[in-house]
């Protein structure tokens, strides 16, 4: 389903009123044209159908700075939010976009004007209108959400017993239950939250009757951390497909193994993706286990120091690889940081080189 956000911005009369519409699958590319003045001018391509289509050029196209933000959705990288500013009198001054992945670098001038985001806590941007005047300048934005679409891992391990499946609903885990036996896997339990920070508990999965050994493990998921693989081994000798054990790991530990590691090797994870959900079958034990996995999101921290000097944001990369510190007389005068974006290095420098080269730390 659909969800509207108005346009925020400058709201004078006269204007002129632009919708690119809803009716799209992801948002693939931006262009930003911005002057001192504010937004000049935006265009947005997108994808429809699994085809990139060019959107309409909102404002006016001159000779102006032009940014450019791409969105690689064939990575499952989708546009979740968008933070502006903007004056009364001359609309938006400055725009920041944020992936499930990244977050581009500021564009345009925010000095003296109010802030505004556009964004729905587990939905994503499909489409975007505002308003403009007479073809010049970007005067407000809003956006169209839809709900994101998790990625779904099939079962593996036998396919008897009753089919399960604990959905989609939510934001991760606090906890898992897991009993195992001498013949496998007892049965499983996962204590979600969902997308409103509510905790639910989640139905066991196999049978509590008979005797066995509990394991436990605890996930924080009020400071971040969440569930990324599962990694065990089922009984590939008959249809039972018994699973034998199991371990999983957050973006911070992995639990112990819980079970016996014999038979057939399996593991369930994702690049760049944490899993919300599972499903499999189960019986007098657990037969099969698969997972739901949604992208995973970046967290920005907020800067600490003075608010003197030009604000700098280099966005969000996939690693930092290198870092490199000059200094004089105690001060720190320069900071250079190499990332890896997808493969290719990229250095950004802030500051002047002036100073002794300090201490340079390279990370592979």
């Amino acid at each position: 389903m659909t969800e509207r956000l108005e346009a925020e911005g400058s709201k004078q009369k006269g204007l002129y009123m632009w919708d690119d519409k809803s009716d799209n699958d992801d948002v693939t590319k931006i262009y930003v044209q911005y002057s001192p003045k504010g937004i000049q001018s935006i265009r947005f391509s997108y994808i429809n159908s699994g085809k990139p289509i060019d959107g309409s050029l909102h404002g006016q196209s001159d000779n102006t700075y032009t940014q450019t933000f791409e969105i690689n959705h064939l990575k499952h990288e989708h546009l979740e939010s968008v933070e502006g500013y903007y004056t009364d009198d001359t609309g938006i001054q400055a725009l920041q976009f944020k992936t499930n992945l990244r977050i581009s670098e500021p564009m345009g001038y925010h000095d003296g004007c109010t802030k505004f985001i556009l964004a729905i806590e587990g939905k994503k941007i499909i489409g975007f209108h505002g308003l403009s005047f007479e073809g010049r300048r970007v005067y407000s934005l809003g956006a169209y959400f839809t709900w994101i679409t998790p990625t779904r891992i099939e079962a593996i391990g036998g396919k008897v017993g009753t089919k399960w499946d604990d959905g989609v609903d939510h934001a991760g885990f606090t906890k898992i239950h897991v009993r195992s036996g001498p013949k496998g896997i007892q049965y499983i339990k996962f204590l979600y939250v969902d997308k409103y920070g509510h905790l639910k508990d989640g139905p066991i999965h196999g049978s509590i009757s008979g005797k066995g050994s509990i394991h436990l493990f605890d996930i924080q998921h009020v400071y971040k951390e969440y569930l990324v693989s599962v990694e065990g081994y089922y009984n590939d000798h008959d249809e039972s497909g018994v699973i034998q054990a199991l371990r999983f790991k957050t973006n911070i530990k992995t639990s112990e193994l819980m079970g016996s590691n014999t038979g057939k090797k399996f593991r369930l994870a994702a690049s760049e993706m944490k899993i919300v959900g599972f499903h499999g079958y189960a019986g007098k034990n657990l037969r099969s286990l698969g997972a739901y996995f949604t992208p995973i999101t970046p967290t920005k921290l907020a800067w600490e120091g003075t608010a003197l000097g030009t604000l700098w944001d280099h966005g969000a990369f996939q690693a930092v690889r290198k870092l490199s510190v000059f200094e004089i007389g105690g001060y720190i005068t320069c900071l250079g940081i190499t990332y890896d974006n997808d493969g290719k290095v990229e250095k950004r420098d802030h500051g002047m080189q002036d100073g002794y080269p300090g201490e340079e730390v390279e990370l592979i």
